[in-house]
């Protein structure tokens, strides 16, 4: 029975991700669409735990609602950096830094160290367990301040 759910959890992403590239829902498509997907979701059950979670809608509406504040910490950190490099001085600290994550889900972790990586000035170096290192241009950064804009977010989304 659970290999029934997987399954059928993974054809309906395969499905919705042709949907979505086809940019079309007319009948063609759908049956093109619901071969792809069927073959898909065969050759990704092996390769990746696919659950029930991914389909609720709740968890897609907080992923669109993650995007504005990932573009907005990209955006500040961006300016941020800009200060640093146009300062004459070249204020630059480069250290490493670790900090505790709140997060349970490995997808979540993932989520959140890419985030981190995506966000000019700093870069996730290695995940272990709950703890994360983050490679960050300014010094006075700590881990925690680089966390926490983004998994409070992530939380709701994959956990």
């Amino acid at each position: 029975m659970k290999i029934l759910v997987k399954f059928f959890t993974a054809f309906v992403l395969c499905l919705a991700v042709y949907l979505v590239y086809a940019g079309s829902l007319g009948v063609q498509e759908l049956i093109a669409g619901g071969v792809i997907a069927f073959v898909g979701a065969i050759a990704v059950l092996n390769f990746f735990d696919v659950t029930t979670k991914v389909l609720n809608p709740f968890r897609w509406f907080w992923l669109i609602l993650y995007i504005p504040v990932f573009i907005k910490e990209m955006i500040v950190a961006n300016f941020h950096i800009a200060a640093i490099v146009l300062n004459p001085k070249l204020p630059i600290n480069p250290h490493i830094v670790k900090g505790r994550m709140k997060l349970e889900s490995p997808g979540a972790r993932m989520l959140l160290a890419n985030s981190i990586t995506l966000t000019p000035g700093t870069l996730s170096i290695d995940m272990k367990d709950n703890e994360i290192e983050i490679h960050c241009v300014d010094g006075n950064l700590t881990a925690e301040q680089i966390m926490a804009p983004f998994e409070k977010h992530i939380k709701r989304i994959a956990d």
